[in-house]
Parts: C-alpha cells; sequence; structure tokens
C-alpha cells in the first residue's frame, strides 16, 4: 500500500527485499524509508509458543547509476550490514 504502480518490488534473498522506484529522488527514496519503517514497526509476529515479535527492518538507500548491478548489490550489501551493527532498525543512505 506504500508503494506506486511504478516501483518494482522483489525478493532478494531469504531475508532480503528490494524495491526499485525509477524516477525517485534520493529524497522520495527516504520518504518511503520512513514510511515502510512505520508500517514494519506496527506489525507483530504471533508464532506459536512465544509471545508476539515486533518486526524491525533496516534499509540501505543508493542510486542506480553509474554503477553496474552487481556494484549495487555490494553497496547495499555493506549498508545494511552496518545498519545492524549500529543495531538494527535503522535507514542507511550510501554517499554520492
Amino acid at each position: 500500500k506504500n508503494l506506486r504502480l511504478q516501483d518494482i518490488p522483489g525478493c532478494w534473498d531469504e531475508t532480503r527485499f528490494l524495491v526499485l522506484l525509477p524516477e525517485t529522488t534520493m529524497d522520495g527514496a527516504m520518504i518511503l524509508a520512513n514510511r515502510l519503517q512505520i508500517e514494519c514497526k506496527q506489525q507483530s509476529l504471533n508464532i506459536p509458543g512465544l509471545s508476539a515479535t515486533k518486526l524491525s527492518v533496516s534499509i540501505g538507500i543508493s542510486a542506480l547509476e553509474p554503477q553496474t548491478p552487481d556494484e549495487l548489490l555490494q553497496k547495499l550489501t555493506g549498508l545494511l550490514q552496518q545498519a545492524r551493527m549500529d543495531g538494527g532498525g535503522r535507514i542507511a543512505i550510501a554517499s554520492e
């Protein structure tokens, strides 16, 4: 419900997801990242035998150009690792 028709969500692997935001500025990506974090914080997982678990999400933001897809994924992986090391639940932005 937070994405636009032109946005492209997908699974990166079993624990990471990717959303491509064509024709979106870094400021626009940050606005979406904040919305997604708020939405995730409002959700909880109900696993039998455990108390309800709140969701936490770390988000990495980077412009696609002028890097290759492999370089982009490597940069985003580094951003997510840094966000986790900083305590998780963070938004990390690549410097241009």
